[in-house]
């Protein structure tokens, strides 16, 4: 994200942060076996794609198909 060469690759790659991050809180927060590691993981990873989401709306477009 941090080398992207155009606001449309940043954009793009900032997604795919925001979807890896998410698919790490559903699959971490359902595979671990203890409860309190499943909610501190499952936090964290959603808390950082919040972050990328939220970091988006600092840019001119918010969707990265347009």
């Amino acid at each position: 994200m941090s080398v992207a060469d155009s606001e449309s690759t940043r954009r793009s790659a900032t997604w795919c942060r925001v979807a890896a991050d998410t698919a790490d809180a559903a699959l971490f927060g359902t595979l671990l076996e203890s409860r309190q590691a499943r909610w501190k993981v499952a936090g964290f990873a959603l808390s950082w794609a919040t972050l990328c989401a939220l970091s988006l709306r600092s840019t001119h477009g918010w969707c990265p198909c347009t």
